[in-house]
């Protein structure tokens, strides 16, 4: 594991440091639980939108070719 500098503004900090102290976590374990999931919402919306860019492609071809 590779350690990362972040900078954030005090509210952005304060906040995500609540957050932590709710779930009984760190504020490291919180940013680094938010990055996950916001990198596989990415992942997940990124093959959503290729399927999305094929079907559409597909029914203008379809339709081009009536």
């Amino acid at each position: 594991m590779q350690t990362v500098s972040i900078v954030l503004d005090e509210h952005m900090r304060s906040r995500l440091a609540e957050i932590a102290g709710e779930n009984g976590t760190s504020l490291e374990n919180c940013i680094s639980l938010a990055l996950s999931e916001y990198v596989a919402n990415y992942d997940d919306c990124r093959g959503e939108d290729l399927c999305m860019v094929s079907g559409m492609e597909r029914s203008f071809f379809l339709s081009a070719g009536e």
